[in-house]
């Protein structure tokens, strides 16, 4: 059998968990952004001999997290760190239910590939309408199962 966990990175240069971002803020935009570039991370597998990451998603507060497998030969429990509990044990059904929502994410290939395709079509044409209609809602289609993956994994 295999284990199922959710969890956070660690940094690098000290081995704690990240569970928190650095925020600035625009006073142009008005706006703050999140910056995660500041600190070296590193998937917990040192810790979790065997680990296998799965699936990459942002918690609400825009911080990487990470669904693995274990092999059961990797012994894992809960772990509270900072408030908050940066690895979750998950049975099949909870890691499956958001994996499978994050794999019918179309790709961003897709999206790319049709602006490129739209590039090329005569501004104000009916087909250049239709491809940017495409794009947007795939783009929507992309937001949604997203969010959906997110709430799923937060609902555990």
């Amino acid at each position: 059998m295999t284990q199922y966990i959710k969890h956070y990175y660690k940094k690098t240069i000290d081995d704690t968990w990240i569970t928190s971002i650095k925020k600035t803020y625009n006073s142009d935009t008005n706006q703050w952004s999140s910056d995660t570039s500041y600190v070296e991370k590193r998937y917990p597998e040192k810790e979790y001999p065997g680990l296998g990451v799965k699936v990459w998603i942002q918690d609400p507060e825009g911080i990487d997290i990470c669904l693995s497998d274990l092999p059961d030969s990797t012994s894992v429990e809960n772990v509270l760190y900072d408030g908050k509990e940066v690895v979750q044990i998950l049975n099949e059904d909870q890691f499956n239910s958001v994996k499978n929502l994050m794999n019918e994410i179309p790709s961003e290939i897709i999206v790319t590939e049709l602006e490129a395709q739209a590039l090329e079509l005569e501004e104000g044409s009916d087909e250049k309408s239709a491809k940017l209609q495409e794009i947007e809602s795939i783009e929507n289609e992309r937001r949604d199962k997203y969010a959906e993956a997110r709430r799923t994994l937060e609902s555990f």
